[in-house]
């Protein structure tokens, strides 16, 4: 990490308040820029020393003639201006259908923290791979990211166990005007023999992929169990269909 001051607005330096601002910058071994950020007001900041904290955060020393920005109680003319920084590093984290990754979604870390992420698969599937920064990790139940230094990625990939029932469907349309005929379509994996299907008005069918009439305006709840002999599955939409 390195700090000094820039009147640049372009190249390495975005964020520029005007005249010239704090400029601190995250270089990685072959001096790349990691991350920047500029740090001021309207007049001229310039920072002149910057010290490591043990937590990871850093103080940056300076003078500023600011008193608007990232400034404010300016004495007059020209002060000192020590700010404290705190890097911080995202790690996004995603999951396909059969398995899980928590924490899930975009998560900020602390520069050189730790970070344990817990990975499996759902009900009924395995785990196949987890996927760090692009590169296969084999079918892990847990990753954790040391001194944290940059951002990452960690996925999960899984599939279902052969022969159970994961029950899925989709229909078409969500919503219009009575009476409303709807096509019901049987997505799902396992090879099942027989349908149960619950159209939330009373009415119910064992075809595959059925096509029902909603004849009264209403928000309609759908549900469908299937069977092939050896396990069952069951799925539920919850007020997914629109009859005006």
């Amino acid at each position: 990490m390195v700090a000094g001051y820039s009147f640049s607005t372009d190249g390495d330096v975005s964020g520029n308040h005007g005249e010239t601002d704090y400029w601190i910058v995250k270089l990685d071994s072959t001096g790349d820029v990691i991350w920047q950020d500029c740090l001021g007001g309207s007049d001229y900041d310039d920072a002149y020393g910057l010290t490591p904290l043990p937590d990871g955060r850093y103080l940056i020393a300076g003078d500023s003639l600011s008193n608007d920005g990232d400034v404010s109680g300016n004495h007059g003319w020209e002060d000192f201006w020590v700010v404290m920084v705190t890097p911080l590093h995202t790690i996004e984290s995603s999951s396909d259908e059969w398995s899980l990754v928590h924490p899930y979604g975009n998560q900020s870390y602390i520069e050189y923290s730790d970070a344990n992420y817990l990975t499996q698969a759902k009900p009924g599937a395995i785990l196949d791979d987890v996927i760090v920064n692009g590169t296969s990790q084999g079918p892990l139940l847990n990753y954790t990211f040391s001194s944290i230094e940059k951002n990452h990625t960690i996925s999960t990939n899984g599939s279902p166990i052969p022969g159970q029932v994961h029950v899925m469907f989709n229909f078409t349309p969500e919503s219009g005007n009575c009476p409303l005929p709807v096509q019901f379509y049987d997505l799902s994996v396992g090879n099942p023999t027989s349908w149960y299907w619950q159209f939330g008005d009373g009415e119910t069918s064992n075809e595959q992929n059925p096509n029902h009439e909603y004849k009264i305006p209403g928000l309609y709840t759908i549900s469908l169990r299937e069977d092939n002999g050896h396990t069952t599955g069951y799925a539920v939409c919850t007020d997914c269909i629109h009859a005006i």
